[in-house]
């Protein structure tokens, strides 16, 4: 009904196209529109919204539902668009960088989706940024509506990764002490996109006093991270890599994914 009710709306014109999309969302089944999160309106400038929302309501149709919903609320805006976050501290006061000056990062970690619509274009899309506003090389972008299910560029079992709040961290004792070596994480992907079950699968650090502190490091990590909402629980294996890295200006860090399976954390000791 959704998918046939879009196609209509693209054929009848953009001055028709904002009674044809009420439609699209009055036919919503009323489990949908009961689906739709609570949320908090940080800043509002009319034809864009900044919002929070619970972690564990970071879905894709959720997010869908809720933008639609916010759009169909001011049909004067021919483009319109919903940031949305998960903290509304983040959602008050997060501004894009100017002139090459960085934000808030812990704010910009927080920002992990974005919903765009052009009356003109006919063109509806929600991106997701689950680490954040600083990297867009993560982006996945898809169509609104959504058709079947969407695959996303850090996914997991087909369940897309929708936030990690930390950055990810390596101790300073440990950066220090020149430790490193691999940890592989187990644990399970709940119906709600949560993770739970995380344990220790295998550990190689050295030296060995440092095991356990790169362990919880990485396990304080993974607790943060949320997938898309799926019909069934999904195991799942990652490895987090720690490693000495002399190239990185004294006393810095880097985090890169080599996929949501593999993360690779460096540093610099600062002496």
């Amino acid at each position: 009904m959704l998918r046939s009710s879009k196609a209509a709306c693209d054929r009848s014109g953009a001055r028709a196209f904002w009674v044809c999309a009420s439609a699209i969302l009055l036919s919503m089944p009323c489990a949908a529109q009961r689906d739709m999160p609570s949320f908090y309106t940080g800043q509002d400038y009319g034809a864009s919204l900044y919002i929070s929302i619970k972690p564990q309501d970071f879905t894709l149709e959720r997010l869908v539902h809720l933008a639609q919903a916010l759009r169909l609320r001011r049909p004067e805006q021919k483009n319109f668009g919903v940031f949305f976050f998960s903290s509304d501290e983040a959602a008050s006061y997060f501004q894009p960088p100017v002139e090459g000056l960085r934000g808030t990062p812990l704010m910009a970690r927080q920002f992990h989706a974005y919903y765009s619509f052009e009356e003109a274009k006919h063109e509806e899309s929600l991106s997701i940024m689950p680490l954040g506003y600083y990297h867009s090389l993560l982006e996945t972008k898809m169509d609104v509506p959504l058709v079947g299910k969407p695959h996303c560029r850090l996914e997991i079992q087909s369940r897309c990764l929708i936030s990690a709040l930390n950055t990810m961290a390596y101790p300073s004792r440990a950066i220090s002490a020149r430790a490193s070596g691999r940890i592989v994480l187990a644990g399970m992907i709940e119906r709600d996109g949560g993770v739970a079950g995380i344990h220790i699968d295998e550990v190689d650090v050295r030296p060995d006093k440092w095991k356990s502190r790169l362990a919880s490091a990485a396990m304080g990590d993974l607790r943060t991270w949320h997938f898309d909402a799926g019909s069934r629980t999904d195991n799942f294996r990652i490895t987090y890599s720690y490693f000495i890295n002399p190239l990185l200006p004294k006393g810095g860090t880097s985090e890169e994914w080599i996929d949501p399976n593999e993360v690779r954390v460096g540093a610099n000791p600062p002496k």
